[in-house]
């Protein structure tokens, strides 16, 4: 066997230490430079829902982006699937900061746990931007139910088993999520009905063919404004200035965790960390204008800026919550 000199040892690892130094050297003038130059052209948002959505927001804060950044970023609505098809669209593409997400807790949290094969993983497939908004989920019923809190349906299914109604978006939609985690902790026998999407279930309630649901302050606002329906507690940690009268299911024990639908822009993994951090400081600058956050606060919605690591902590910390639930509770789609 032939000896290996200390030279050639030594040799060896000085070329590797050089070419680490050199790679060093060119990658930092690199992230400067693309930093700086980004963007150069249009960027493409894809988001994951339907227009008349989600996407209000970021045609709202398109204008602001484009003032600060001097390029169009262009909305590409590509529904369907629970946003799957979305975020296909998004990690096909080059990492470049030129076509990025932006996406719901469902996508991102909820559909890693209720799909049996799902082609994508938030976190390694995708890089955290920045998180747009939280909003509180409210529970409310049909007025005509009398309940005036969580804590009296929770009292009514215990003694009436089986025969309250709550509908939900769906089988595997966050709100589904919310009325297994609420069965489960007072061990009460209630019917959860599935709809096709969230404008069939409230419509239902309020109808009073189903007796309660739950949904986000935004879409619930509305109805119980009008008095046709009692919203019964909020799943944020403290109450909503929006319904300062109505409690958190934290604060009166019907719940034991925060709850609170978000929206987040995504990039397809490999995306420079200059890019990253470029368009986490745009977008937190436009939706910390006033056209954003008067409409936040029109909606109940608030914004806390993060960084992109924070938000990435945040995902991490939701895919434990929700992932428990949805295994609990035996929810798989196809």
């Amino acid at each position: 066997m032939k000896a290996i000199s200390r030279r050639s040892v030594f040799g060896t690892a000085a070329l590797a230490l050089v070419a680490a130094a050199f790679a060093a050297g060119l990658s930092a003038p690199f992230d400067a430079r693309a930093q700086q130059a980004y963007p150069d052209k249009p960027v493409r948002v894809v988001v994951s829902s339907a227009p008349g959505g989600i996407d209000t927001i970021v045609r709202l804060l398109a204008p602001a982006l484009q003032e600060r950044t001097g390029q169009a970023f262009v909305i590409d609505n590509k529904a369907g699937a629970n946003g799957i098809i979305g975020v296909q669209a998004v990690t096909s593409t080059q990492p470049d900061g030129y076509t990025i997400l932006f996406t719901t807790i469902s996508t991102l949290t909820i559909n890693p746990f209720v799909y049996a094969s799902l082609p994508y993983h938030p976190l390694k497939d995708l890089e955290p931007i920045a998180l747009h908004a939280t909003l509180p989920m409210v529970w409310a019923s049909n007025p005509s139910r009398g309940f005036k809190s969580l804590k009296d349906v929770i009292s009514y299914a215990k003694a009436n088993p089986g025969k309250l109604n709550v509908g939900n978006p769906g089988n595997g939609s966050f709100g589904h999520l919310l009325q297994e985690a609420l069965r489960k902790k007072h061990n009460i026998d209630i019917t959860l009905v599935p709809f096709k999407a969230t404008p069939q279930a409230i419509t239902e309630t309020l109808a009073g063919r189903v007796d309660l649901c739950v949904d986000n302050i935004s879409n619930l606002m509305p109805y119980i404004s009008q008095g046709k329906l009692t919203p019964l507690a909020v799943t944020s940690r403290q109450r909503s200035s929006a319904l300062p009268a109505v409690s958190s299911w934290l604060e009166d024990g019907s719940g034991d965790f925060e709850a609170v639908a978000w929206y987040a822009f995504m990039a397809p993994k490999g995306t420079p960390q200059a890019v990253i951090q470029k368009l986490n400081a745009d977008i937190t600058a436009a939706i910390e204008g006033p056209a954003a956050q008067k409409y936040l606060q029109s909606t109940g919605a608030q914004f806390v800026p993060r960084s992109p690591g924070k938000v990435r902590d945040f995902i991490q910390g939701e895919l434990e919550k929700y992932g428990s639930i949805a295994k609990s509770a035996n929810i798989t789609l196809q």
